[in-house]
């Protein structure tokens, strides 16, 4: 039963924040999502809109810590044999984990902010984001969704947090793994370890973000009505859920590609 959506502030997102408790907890998303790997449902469709591109060319947006770049590198070059070339993005660059992501075949990140919202000319390929729409209201993601329409570029969404019960019930065992996970963020730094046990700030933080987070999460049937209020001739949207082996919850995926490319595989 889905819940009411509910748009509550993210620590993450204030502008106040100190740059290093951003860095922190981004980085525990990326370390996060490279251990559970949400995302490897969606590479046999990424790679596909990428094959269709013409180029192995990938633009990320909000990309913050990396996300699940490290461990999605890999499923991509499986799939299309070699890797892909990614930019990675933000509106507020994470300068700490960049040198660290930049060591991952294909990778670079753009040290300059860039919104989601205004994506630099100088930047072509595949537009892709992951666990970030739900920072955007109705009229910013129709923002972002008809930027790509317009430019008559492939876009690929996904959000591994899903607004329902079930999703809140997964949101619980976040303080726990920010406690067994967070000593493998990288760089390490001594501060947003001290804050993860003593006092234990950051699992608090990073457990109110994950709750608004899924709070927050746009629906299947939200996105199609959002995509159908854009739609023109010469680009084809689709929105779907995609469950993996075992996962307690789905991935919602939202793809856009120029009607004559090839229709991704899901699922």
């Amino acid at each position: 039963m889905p819940l009411i959506r509910i748009t509550l502030p993210e620590v993450e997102d204030s502008a106040r924040l100190p740059s290093w408790l951003r860095d922190a907890m981004t980085g525990y998303l990326q370390v996060a999502l490279g251990v559970g790997n949400p995302y490897a449902v969606v590479a046999p469709a990424l790679a596909d809109v990428i094959r269709a591109s013409g180029g192995p060319r990938v633009v990320d947006l909000a990309s913050g810590g990396g996300g699940p770049w490290p461990r999605l590198m890999e499923d991509l070059k499986r799939e299309l044999g070699s890797y892909p070339a990614v930019t990675l993005t933000d509106v507020q660059p994470n300068l700490t984990a960049a040198p660290e992501l930049e060591r991952l075949p294909g990778v670079t990140y753009r040290r300059a902010p860039m919104s989601a919202l205004a994506v630099s000319r100088d930047l072509d390929g595949v537009r892709t984001m992951f666990t970030g729409l739900h920072h955007f209201d109705e009229a910013e993601v129709t923002a972002v969704l008809r930027a790509a329409q317009d430019a008559r570029v492939p876009f690929v969404a996904a959000e591994a947090t899903h607004r329902s019960f079930r999703g809140l019930l997964v949101t619980m065992l976040i303080p726990l793994l920010v406690l067994l996970l967070m000593p493998q963020v990288r760089p390490r730094r001594n501060l947003p370890l001290l804050l993860t046990y003593l006092p234990p700030l950051l699992p608090i933080l990073i457990w109110w973000d994950g709750l608004a987070s899924t709070l927050k999460t746009y629906r299947v049937e939200e996105l199609q009505a959002l995509t159908d209020a854009i739609a023109a001739p010469g680009y084809v949207w689709r929105v779907e859920e995609i469950t993996g082996r075992g996962a307690p919850i789905p991935v919602t995926v939202i793809i856009g590609v120029p009607a004559a490319a090839p229709r991704p595989s899901l699922g």
